[in-house]
């Protein structure tokens, strides 16, 4: 089988494919044929080493896994011998993060068995593999870190990537009024999701807004919080969800401390990425059509180094999806 190794960190060239035997399930294991990937910051981030901090669990000079992604949809092909909740030709998805494998981008995978969530069968593979990382970031953003409310005003910066673009629709799925900050082309876009409104960052800085919002989830990184202040309502919440680089991570930290008693607050999402309730509660939505996938561009396996160089270099709507 296929999959992509990376020796070391550096940009996509370090990225190859490589001829590997089938892995064989354990007992507590499934064995998939991967259908649809995606591509996330989080494998960005892997690839590179950068920002620094992220080698602290990902290897310091050389990294520690030389498998990647996170994101898959596919098929059981066979099942360990104590799996009791799957079987054989069951479509199936998940998210690899968080020292559950980061091997996505292979021919085939194994995979713990509770660490998997039917694909509902209204949905393609490849819109599956759009929900793990980046709609449950969303929705752990909006409605357990935001705590959401029906009828709050809500700014999302960054609303048309992969977290945005899932951002956007859950906020309007639990009652939100939403602004979409992005590019002049977006704008079309930005509402054809769900947002109510829209602000062009390229002619207008959200800062100087007279508008208050109740929730903002900044997707970008761009803003210190003593800015979203400006436009946060007396009580409300800032989700920080992206960095922009080791000092705005560093000043997050600090305005989290200081705001830990007051009314103003700001968050940050730490999304648990196999949150299997959580996944079906995804999935089921777009299922019914109330959230919809949102498919930049696909890309094959063995055009990976493209894909990568795609996720970075274009204003996406929505994901990146590698598919077989």
């Amino acid at each position: 089988m296929r999959t992509v190794i990376k020796e070391k960190y550096g940009d996509y060239q370090v990225l190859k494919l490589k001829e590997r035997p089938i892995p064989v399930p354990n007992e507590k294991q499934v064995l998939i044929k991967v259908r649809a990937s995606t591509i996330n910051a989080y494998d960005v981030h892997l690839v590179k080493g950068d920002p620094f901090p992220v080698r602290m669990t990902a290897g310091l000079c050389r990294p520690k896994n030389n498998q990647l992604g996170c994101d898959l949809a596919g098929v059981i092909e066979n099942i360990g011998s104590k799996v009791t909740k799957f079987k054989k030709g069951d479509e199936v998805f998940t998210c690899l993060a968080d020292g559950n494998g980061d091997d996505a981008y292979s021919d085939y995978v194994c995979v713990n068995e509770e660490l998997l969530t039917l694909k509902p069968r209204g949905i393609s593979h490849e819109e599956a593999a759009t929900i793990p990382m980046a709609g449950l970031t969303a929705l752990q953003s909006v409605r357990d870190f935001g705590k959401i409310q029906p009828g709050q005003k809500v700014l999302i910066n960054g609303a048309t990537g992969g977290v945005g673009s899932f951002a956007v629709q859950i906020a309007k799925l639990f009652g939100g009024i939403v602004t979409a900050v992005c590019r002049t082309e977006k704008e079309e876009f930005a509402y054809s999701i769900g947002a109510d409104y829209f602000i062009d960052y390229t002619k207008e800085n959200l800062i100087t807004s007279r508008e208050k919002y109740d929730l903002i989830i900044d997707v970008v990184g761009n803003h210190a919080f003593s800015e979203y202040k400006k436009v946060l309502n007396e009580k409300g919440t800032c989700v920080m969800v992206g960095f922009s680089s080791i000092s705005h991570m560093i000043k997050v930290g600090w305005d989290i401390f200081r705001t830990r008693n007051k009314q103003q607050k700001i968050v940050l999402s730490f999304a648990k990425n196999s949150q299997v309730e959580d996944l079906e509660f995804l999935a089921e939505k777009m299922n019914d059509k109330k959230i919809n996938a949102i498919i930049d561009q696909t890309f094959s396996l063995s055009d990976i180094q493209q894909a990568f160089q795609y996720f970075e270099a274009e204003h996406l709507n929505g994901k990146v999806v590698i598919s077989e």
